[in-house]
C-alpha cells in the first residue's frame, strides 16, 4: 500500500532543515539548555540534510535527555514520524516493482509482449536502483527483442504500436537518444492519422482498448491485477447514443496562408540560438511532406491520394526538389522560396491538397530540425496562447476536464464570473454549447465555443451532480486566471496559505509565470507575513513555466543581490548575450524557504529553483527537474495573423550552468538538495487530493472532507 506522508509533519520538517526554530507545544519553553545538547542539535540536523534520518532521530533524543528544552523533543518526534513514513513508502515502492516484474514475466510468456514491455518500463521506474536493474541479462534481452518488434511495426505501418515501444524504451534509457530519433519519426506517422482520419484512428484506439481488456482478464486469473492510476467508477446517466465529436483538421488548420513558409523559415534561420540554414529546414519539411504523402489510410480524407498516377506524380516532384536542395546554396533565401513555390505548383499540378496542408506538414517538420520547442502558433491557437501569457481570456471563468467517461466536466468555477454568479457547480458536466453536443469533442474546440468576447452571449446545458439539466445563458466577461495558489480554499473563495497553524508554516503554489504571478506572489507572501508566517513551501512541482521576466521577478523577491540568469546564443551573429541581476533596493522576504520541484518543473521553475539552490537561499526538494533552458521568443507572421515561437538563446544559472537536456546529455535541470522519488501512483494521488482542494465552493455548498 501506497503511503503518504502528513503535509504538517512535512511542512514542519523541511522548515526545520532551512532553520526555522520549531514552536514548542509547550507553554513555557527553556532554550538555555547544555552546551553539549546544541552541539547533538546541530549534528542532528546536519545528519537530517544528508538524509540519514535514524542517526538525525538518535541525536535529537540523546540532545532532549540532556536538556530542558521541550523544542527538541518535538524535533525529535517530526524526525521520528518523517523516518516510519518514508521506511513504508520505500517498502510501498518495493512490493509494487516486484509487482510489475512479475506482471512483466507473465506476459512475457503469454505472448503478450507490447504490454510487458509497459510494465518492464513501470518495474525500472519503481527500481530502488534503477542501473543495476537495466542491467539485468533478462531486461536487457527484452529490450532488444521490442526494439526488433518496433522495427517490424514500422515496416508494416503499424506505428501506433512502434510508438508504444520507443515511449517505453525511452523511458528505460533515458540516456539513449536513439529512442527519441525514432519516436519522432514514428510519431509523426500517427499524429497524422489522428489528424486527418480520425475515423481509422479511433478504430485503432478500439482494438488497443480490446487488448488492454485482454490483458487485465489474464493479470486478474492470475492475481496480479492491471496496476491503475486515478480510475474511478463513472457514475454518469447514460446518455443517448450519439456520433463522439472528432477535430476538425479544417476547423484547425483554417485561415493558414502559405507565405508563412517564406516569412516563418527566413525568421528562423536569422534568429535562431545557432547557426542554421535553409537547407537543414527545407530538408525536414520535405521529408515531412513524403511522409504525408505516405501516411497510410491518409486517401480515405483526400481522395487525389488515392490515384497512384497523381500520387506518384507529387512524391517524384519531392524528390526532384530534395535532390536539388542538395546541391543548392544553403543560405540563400531566394533559392529556398524559389523551391517553396515549386512545391506550390507541383501539388496543383497533382494531388491538389488543400495548401494548408502542405503549409502546416511543411513547417512541421522544418521546425522539427530545430528543436521540439519551436513551433508556429497558427491562426486558430492565437487567442489560447496570449490568454496563457497574459493570465486572462473572454470567458464564463470555468475551469473544465475531460472525465472518465469522455464527457466535460467542470472542474472548478472561477471566482467572481458569470459562471460563479450563475451558481454552476463543481462537478457538473456540461452536454451541450449553444445547443451543439460536446460529448467526445477536443478540450480546443469546446474551450474555443465557451470563449468569446466580452459582453457576447453563450449558452451551456449543464446536468448537475443531482442529475438535473438546466441551460444557463451566460455573459461573457473578462476573466483572470489565478496562477498563485495556497493550501486550501476558504469558504467561499480565497485561500487559507497556511499548511502547519502551530508552526506558522506558509505554503504557496506556483502553476505557471504570467503576467500577474508576480505581483500576485508578493501579495501573498504579504499576507502571510501579517498573519506571523515564520518559514515558507513554495511549490513549483508541474510548473511547466512561462515568462522569463516573470521568473526573474520572482526570484528577485528572495535573492539580496548577484546574478539571477543570464542568457546568450551559440552563434556570433545571434542574440546579444544578457544578465539580470537581483536588484538590491527591492523589498525582500528573508524567511526561511523550502522549494519542492519534481520532473515536471521547467523552464522559468527551473531559473526559479536554480537560482535560489545556487545562492543558497532555499533548499531545493523533490526530484531533478526537466532540463528546459532555452528561451523563446515570439515573431509575428502573416500579418499577425500567426506567429514564430523560435528558441533564440539559452540561459545559464550563477554558477555558469546551463541546465538544458540535450538529446545525449546524462546532466540536466536542477538536482534536489534532498531527494524524494515519488512513484507515478503517488503523483496522481497528489494530483487528486490537490485537485479537490482547489474547487471553488459555491457560498451555502459544503465541501467534501480533504483528502489525508
Amino acid at each position: 500500500m501506497i503511503r503518504f506522508f502528513r503535509a504538517s509533519v512535512l511542512a514542519s520538517l523541511l522548515a526545520l532543515l532551512v532553520g526555522v526554530a520549531p514552536v514548542a507545544a509547550l507553554a513555557d519553553v527553556n532554550t538555555a539548555g547544555p552546551v553539549a545538547a546544541d552541539v547533538l542539535k546541530s549534528d542532528a540536523l546536519s545528519a537530517l540534510k544528508r538524509g540519514e534520518f535514524d542517526r538525525s532521530s538518535e541525536l535529537l533524543k540523546k540532545a532532549a535527555a540532556s536538556s530542558s528544552d521541550p523544542t527538541l523533543e518535538l524535533m525529535a518526534s517530526w524526525v521520528s514520524a518523517f523516518t516510519d513514513q518514508y521506511e513504508q513508502t520505500l517498502a510501498g515502492r518495493k512490493a509494487e516493482h516486484d509487482k510489475a516484474v512479475a506482471q512483466t514475466r507473465l506476459l512475457a510468456e503469454n505472448a503478450r509482449y507490447d504490454h510487458a514491455l509497459d510494465y518492464l518500463a513501470r518495474a525500472h521506474s519503481l527500481a530502488l536502483d534503477r542501473e543495476k536493474f537495466r542491467e539485468e541479462p533478462w531486461v536487457a534481452e527484452m529490450i532488444a527483442a521490442r526494439a526488433a518488434d518496433a522495427e517490424k511495426y514500422e515496416n508494416a505501418g503499424e506505428y501506433h504500436n512502434a510508438v508504444r515501444i520507443y515511449l517505453a524504451l525511452g523511458a528505460i534509457d533515458q540516456t539513449n537518444p536513439t529512442w527519441k530519433a525514432k519516436l519522432k519519426q514514428a510519431a509523426r506517422y500517427v499524429r497524422i492519422q489522428a489528424l486527418y482520419t480520425p475515423k481509422y484512428f479511433r478504430e485503432i484506439q478500439k482494438k488497443k482498448q480490446a487488448e488492454d481488456e485482454a490483458v487485465d482478464e489474464l493479470l486478474k486469473q492470475s492475481g496480479l491485477t492491471r496496476t491503475t492510476v486515478g480510475d474511478k467508477p463513472s457514475t454518469r446517466p447514460a446518455d443517448d447514443d450519439v456520433e463522439v465529436a472528432t477535430i476538425d483538421w479544417r476547423e484547425m488548420l483554417k485561415d493558414i496562408e502559405f507565405d508563412v513558409i517564406s516569412e516563418a523559415i527566413r525568421d528562423a534561420v536569422r534568429h535562431y540560438y545557432r547557426d542554421v540554414n535553409y537547407r537543414l529546414v527545407a530538408s525536414g519539411g520535405l521529408q515531412a511532406l513524403q511522409a504525408f504523402v505516405k501516411t497510410p489510410h491518409i486517401e480515405s480524407e483526400f481522395e487525389s491520394l488515392a490515384d497512384e498516377a497523381r500520387r506518384g506524380k507529387f512524391l517524384a516532384a519531392l524528390t526532384q526538389a530534395a535532390a536539388k536542395l542538395e546541391n543548392s546554396d544553403p543560405d540563400d533565401f531566394r533559392e529556398f522560396r524559389a523551391l517553396v513555390n515549386s512545391i506550390r505548383d507541383a501539388n496543383r499540378q497533382s494531388v491538389n491538397l488543400p495548401e494548408a496542408v502542405i503549409v502546416y506538414e511543411f513547417m512541421d517538420g522544418a521546425l522539427a530540425e530545430l528543436d521540439q520547442f519551436s513551433s508556429m502558433i497558427w491562426p486558430q491557437q492565437i487567442e489560447e496562447f496570449q490568454s496563457n501569457t497574459e493570465g486572462e481570456f473572454s470567458g464564463v471563468g470555468i475551469q473544465i476536464e475531460r472525465d472518465e467517461s469522455g464527457d466535460l466536466k467542470v472542474a472548478s468555477p472561477i471566482e467572481d464570473t458569470p459562471a460563479y454568479r450563475a451558481g454552476i457547480k463543481a462537478g457538473s458536466l456540461i452536454t451541450h454549447v449553444n445547443g451543439e453536443l460536446v460529448k467526445g469533442m477536443m478540450l480546443d474546440q469546446a474551450v474555443k465555443r465557451i470563449r468569446g468576447p466580452a459582453g457576447t452571449k453563450v449558452t451551456l446545458t449543464i446536468r448537475s451532480p443531482d442529475g438535473t439539466v438546466k441551460d444557463y445563458v451566460l455573459k461573457r466577461d473578462t476573466v483572470k486566471v489565478a496562477s498563485i495558489k495556497g493550501w486550501k480554499r476558504l469558504p467561499g473563495g480565497g485561500w487559507d496559505w497556511i499548511i502547519d497553524p502551530v508552526q506558522r508554516i506558509g505554503y504557496v503554489r506556483l502553476t505557471s509565470f504570467s503576467k500577474t504571478t508576480a505581483s500576485d506572489l508578493r501579495n501573498a507572501i504579504e499576507q502571510m507575513e501579517r498573519d506571523g508566517v515564520r518559514g515558507l513551501v513554495l511549490d513549483l512541482r508541474s510548473d511547466p513555466g512561462g515568462l522569463l521576466n516573470v521568473a526573474i521577478d520572482v526570484a528577485d523577491m528572495f535573492i539580496e543581490n548577484g546574478a539571477i540568469v543570464s542568457t546568450r546564443a551559440d552563434r556570433p551573429d545571434g542574440h546579444s548575450p544578457s544578465q539580470s541581476n537581483a536588484n538590491p533596493r527591492s523589498k525582500k522576504f528573508k524567511m526561511p524557504l523550502v522549494v519542492l520541484v519534481n520532473q515536471y518543473s521547467a523552464s522559468a521553475s527551473e531559473i526559479v529553483s536554480g537560482a535560489l539552490k545556487d545562492h543558497k537561499r532555499a533548499l531545493i526538494v523533490g526530484e531533478r527537474t526537466y532540463g528546459k533552458g532555452s528561451v523563446q521568443m515570439v515573431f509575428p507572421v502573416a500579418s499577425r495573423t500567426a506567429a514564430l515561437k523560435l528558441t533564440t538563446s539559452r540561459y545559464y544559472l550563477p554558477s555558469g550552468r546551463c541546465l538544458h537536456r540535450e538529446e545525449s546529455s546524462t546532466e540536466w535541470g536542477v538536482d534536489p538538495d534532498f531527494k524524494i522519488e515519488v512513484t507515478p501512483e503517488q503523483m496522481m494521488k497528489a494530483i487528486e487530493a490537490r485537485t479537490e482542494m482547489d474547487v471553488v465552493w459555491l457560498p451555502g455548498e459544503e465541501a467534501p472532507a480533504s483528502a489525508t
